[in-house]
């Protein structure tokens, strides 16, 4: 059975949509007797965790000899449960990757067929998506050449630039990141007025005025919106990536004149925007597509895993996160030969709290609100001295009745 393409068309081409994490977005799709039959086919023998590792061997069979090796015994066994798969492929967004990964390896045959059609669906559909941003990319790249404005491509789209993934339709995007100069930021915002962008109305009313970028600008009949970046981090991050360093050790793009950061700033950028700026560390989180770009990251230098050995202020959290993805995708060379024991906790609580649902809720919660707690202290303490603290809190609350209502929220998310 086939799902329906228009559908399917509206959610992927939907830059928005991809902006949330949303878990399932690709098997949503998926009609429900289709879901059973996979699940009737299917001996589900595997824990969470251990399916989770399934995946990450998945997309590096033909890089990493021992995650190849798990990958047979596994499928040899026909112990896979085909719709926790589906789904888990889903919320991590990587089923395009999954799907080229299974073909690359002659692997296919080994899917039920009519998963392996709706895999290549989702691969045809993410492929077409992605040469649009990057037809969208290079058009911006030439408005802002002709105006003399540097151009420095961020995490996905530079990615897609710069050939990172093994195939062009296989990394999952939201929008178009540049870093421009804080001097020829408003020129560039100026240039993409003029060439039929706009704010979303969703972003009226939010002060971006300590913010690390602008509001989106969207354009109809373009599938990407655009932010335009002038620091690559934002807050308490940004001295990690400071713009004089970032900007003295650019590296050009092949055939387009714009730029990437440096594979250290790239792997810095990917380990601080995956684990640090949504508190996923402190969820014991972490989203396979995000350890695969750090993965493909650390291969395109040989000295890259070494070359950002420390992170000033976040050592041991860089360290468990190398810790994961070596483990992960069976990649020895990203972490310390005296690794010790606080830097694999992370992955063993992580694993654990995977296993046990319930208890992995529960102690999401509790970080969700003692981090919740500590904005909303901060923000009352702050807000006499500052504008923004007011603004976010007015935003928050807005009026008694709707702060009573957002308190009742809280209460029954308890």
């Amino acid at each position: 059975m086939r799902t329906a393409p228009g559908v399917f068309h509206e959610i992927i081409l939907n830059p928005i949509d991809f902006s949330i994490h949303c878990p399932g977005l690709f098997s949503t799709f998926l009609p429900s007797d289709y879901l059973r039959n996979l699940h009737r086919n299917s001996l589900d023998y595997m824990t969470d965790s251990e399916l989770y590792y399934f995946l990450c061997h998945c997309l590096v069979m033909d890089k990493e000899p021992e995650a190849a090796r798990r990958v047979n015994a596994v499928l040899s066994l026909g112990h896979i449960p085909w719709e926790d798969l589906v789904w888990m492929g889903s919320s991590h967004f990587i089923l395009p990757a999954l799907f080229t990964a299974f073909k690359r390896n002659n692997l296919l045959h080994q899917l039920p067929p009519d998963l392996a059609e709706y895999l290549e669906e989702i691969y045809q559909l993410n492929l077409a998506r992605n040469k649009s941003i990057i037809r969208q990319a290079k058009e911006i790249t030439h408005l802002f050449q002709e105006a003399g404005i540097e151009t420095v491509f961020l995490k996905g789209v530079a990615y897609l630039l710069q050939d990172l993934y093994p195939e062009a339709g296989d990394r999952v995007m939201t929008d178009i990141d540049i870093l421009i100069h804080p001097d020829q930021i408003q020129q560039a915002a100026d240039i993409l007025y003029r060439n039929g962008y706009a704010h979303p109305q969703e972003f009226a009313g939010d002060d971006f005025g300590k913010h690390h970028h602008l509001p989106g600008f969207e354009k109809p009949g373009e599938v990407a919106m655009v932010e335009l970046h002038h620091t690559a981090l934002a807050g308490r991050y940004g001295k990690l990536l400071k713009n004089e360093e970032i900007f003295s050790n650019l590296t050009k793009i092949e055939g387009l004149n714009a730029s990437v950061l440096s594979v250290r700033h790239q792997v810095i950028l990917s380990f601080v925007h995956d684990q640090l700026v949504d508190d996923d560390f402190e969820y014991r989180s972490a989203l396979i597509k995000g350890l695969y770009d750090f993965y493909l990251l650390s291969r395109l230098s040989k000295d890259a895993p070494s070359a950002v050995s420390t992170i000033p202020g976040y050592n041991k959290k860089y360290k468990a996160y190398c810790y994961l993805v070596a483990e992960a995708f069976k990649q020895p060379a990203l972490t310390d030969a005296d690794t010790g024991r606080t830097v694999k906790r992370y992955k063993l609580q992580m694993d654990f709290l995977f296993d046990h649902p319930k208890l992995g809720s529960i102690y999401q919660l509790a970080v969700l609100y003692r981090i919740r707690i500590q904005v909303v202290l901060r923000t009352l303490i702050t807000a006499p001295f500052s504008r923004g603290a007011r603004l976010y809190f007015k935003k928050k609350a807005g009026s008694i009745p709707a702060l009573k209502k957002y308190l009742k929220g809280l209460r029954n998310e308890l």
